[in-house]
């Protein structure tokens, strides 16, 4: 896949069902400014996982 807009990722004709998790893994070519990007990128990651194990986030939206 390659990124047309760097703000939206679309996905569709999934072979997936309503409802079903799944686990989405990005990777990406490596150079300079996409390491700083997904860097921020983990870092948000980080910090939501860390409030959702603390109770603060519930249904999207912090308590």
């Amino acid at each position: 896949m390659i990124i047309d807009n760097p703000q939206q990722l679309f996905l569709s004709d999934l072979p997936f069902a309503a409802g079903q998790k799944i686990e989405i893994i990005i990777l990406a070519e490596y150079h300079n400014e996409v390491d700083s990007q997904l860097e921020e990128l983990r870092q948000k990651i980080d910090s939501a996982t860390e409030q959702i194990l603390a109770g603060n986030v519930k249904d999207g939206f912090n308590n």
